[in-house]
C-alpha cells in the first residue's frame, strides 16, 4: 500500500523556500519515515505522522523544521539580533 501524498503543513511557514527548495522538502517529507518509534508512527512517513497526530508527533514536526532550515535561503532567514549596548556610566557617581 502506498502512502499517500501529503502537501500541506499547516503551522509550518513553506512561503520563503523557493519552489525547487519547496519540492525537495515535500519530497523528503514524503519519503523519509518518522523516527518516533510511537506505535501509531512506525511505518510512516515523517509527512504522514505530522498531519495525522495533528503536529502532535514532536520529532516530526522537530524534523520538518529541521529540514526547512536547511532549505530556507540564508537571505530568506531573519538576521540575528543586534546586542544593544547601554551607555557607561562615569566613574565615581
Amino acid at each position: 500500500m502506498i502512502p499517500p501524498f501529503v502537501g500541506e503543513f499547516p503551522g509550518l511557514d513553506l512561503s520563503r523556500l523557493t519552489a525547487a527548495a519547496r519540492e525537495r522538502f515535500i519530497h523528503r517529507a514524503n519519503t523519509e519515515l518518522c523516527p518516533s518509534g510511537k506505535p501509531s508512527c512506525t511505518g510512516h512517513t515523517i509527512a504522514m505522522c505530522y498531519t495525522m497526530d495533528a503536529g502532535a508527533c514532536r520529532p516530526a514536526k522537530t524534523l520538518l523544521e529541521k529540514i526547512l532550515a536547511e532549505l530556507t535561503p540564508a537571505s530568506a532567514k531573519p538576521a540575528p539580533p543586534v546586542p544593544q549596548k547601554t551607555p557607561a556610566q562615569p566613574k565615581g557617581k
